[in-house]
C-alpha cells in the first residue's frame, strides 16, 4: 500500500469516549489500484484523561471484533489495520471500518430524550429484538479454545465468574485510592454470600451490552461496538446488564427529573423470556 491521502480527521462527537476516536476518509494505492474507504481510528486515552482502566487492551477489542465477524452475523466492523507499537503516532492504534449510523446518547441518557425515547412502541420493541438477537449471535459462537483463550480473565478463581467477580474486586482496589465505599464493599459481601447455587456456561460476552454501545439505522443494528469488556461468562452477564444499565438510567431520571422514562422499555422479565425462547437456554439467576 502506497501514497495513502487523508481527509481532515473529524470527532464522533459524544461516542467512543473510554478512548481517542478519530473519523477519516483515505485514499490510497494497493498494487496498481486504487482504493478508497472511510475508517475509524482509535487511539488509546490522551495521558491527561481520567483513567477507566489499568490498562487500555487493544488486542482485546481487534480480536473480538474479528472473533464475532469471522463466527456470526452479528454486525461488526472490519479491522484491516492495528499498529502495536508507537513508532508512528506515538501510541498504538487500530484502524476499523466506518460505518454510518444513529447513536443511541449516553450523556445525557438516552431516556431524556432523542430517536429511541421519541420511538413508536412497535420501534422500541424492534431496538429490543435487535439487541437480543445480537447478544444471543455473539453467545452462540462455536469456536476452539485456542481461539477463544484471548478472552479469559487473567484473575484467580476456578470458573469464568468467579474470575471476572475477582477482576471486579482488583478494579475497585484500583479506583479507589486512598478512599473506601462502604457501600460496594458491603455489595462484594452480599454477592459473595449470595452466590447462584448455578453457574451457566461460559460463553463469548459482550461485556457491554446496551444500545449506546451499537450503531442503528431504522430501529436495526448495523455495528456492534465497544468490545474492551469482551469476556468468557455466563449468558446471564450480558442479559443483566442490558436490563440494568437501562433501569439505572431510569433512576437518574426519576431523581433528577422525577419523570418515569421509557417504563415499558427493556423490562426484565420480558427481556429474559425473549432470549430464552430466541436461544432455547434458560437462564438463572438473573437479578444476582
Amino acid at each position: 500500500r502506497s501514497n495513502p491521502r487523508l481527509s481532515p480527521l473529524a470527532s464522533p462527537g459524544k461516542a467512543g469516549m473510554s478512548s481517542e476516536t478519530l473519523l477519516f476518509d483515505m485514499q490510497w494505492n494497493d498494487q496498481g489500484q486504487e482504493r478508497s474507504g472511510s475508517f475509524v481510528a482509535r487511539l488509546p486515552p490522551p495521558a491527561d484523561a481520567f483513567p477507566l482502566f489499568p490498562r487500555y487492551d487493544f488486542d482485546l477489542q481487534v480480536n473480538a471484533m474479528r472473533l464475532v465477524g469471522s463466527h456470526t452475523s452479528v454486525p461488526v466492523p472490519g479491522v484491516p489495520w492495528q499498529e502495536r507499537s508507537s513508532e508512528a503516532l506515538g501510541v498504538p492504534f487500530f484502524v476499523m471500518e466506518r460505518i454510518d449510523g444513529a447513536m443511541v446518547p449516553d450523556s445525557p441518557p438516552y431516556v431524556f430524550g432523542g430517536w429511541l425515547a421519541e420511538a413508536s412502541p412497535a420501534q422500541q420493541h424492534q431496538v429490543e429484538d435487535e439487541m437480543l438477537g445480537a447478544i444471543a449471535g455473539i453467545h452462540g459462537i462455536r469456536a476452539g479454545a485456542g481461539e477463544t483463550a484471548f478472552l479469559s480473565i487473567e484473575q484467580p478463581g476456578d470458573t469464568a465468574l468467579r474470575r471476572h467477580f475477582a477482576r471486579e474486586r482488583a478494579l475497585y482496589e484500583w479506583g479507589r485510592g486512598e478512599l473506601r465505599f462502604p457501600l460496594v464493599e458491603r455489595l462484594f459481601d452480599w454477592l459473595e454470600t449470595h452466590w447462584p447455587a448455578q453457574e451457566g456456561e461460559p460463553v463469548v460476552s459482550w461485556g457491554d451490552a446496551r444500545p449506546a454501545n451499537a450503531l442503528w439505522r431504522d430501529a436495526r443494528i448495523v455495528a456492534v461496538l465497544d468490545w474492551e469488556l469482551a469476556m468468557l461468562g455466563p449468558r446471564e452477564m450480558d442479559v443483566g446488564y442490558l436490563i440494568f444499565f437501562h433501569q439505572y438510567f431510569r433512576h437518574i431520571a426519576k431523581v433528577i427529573a422525577g419523570i418515569d422514562a421509557m417504563p415499558d422499555f427493556l423490562r426484565g422479565d420480558t427481556v429474559v423470556d425473549r432470549y430464552e425462547a430466541l436461544t432455547g437456554v434458560q437462564l438463572g439467576d438473573i437479578d444476582w
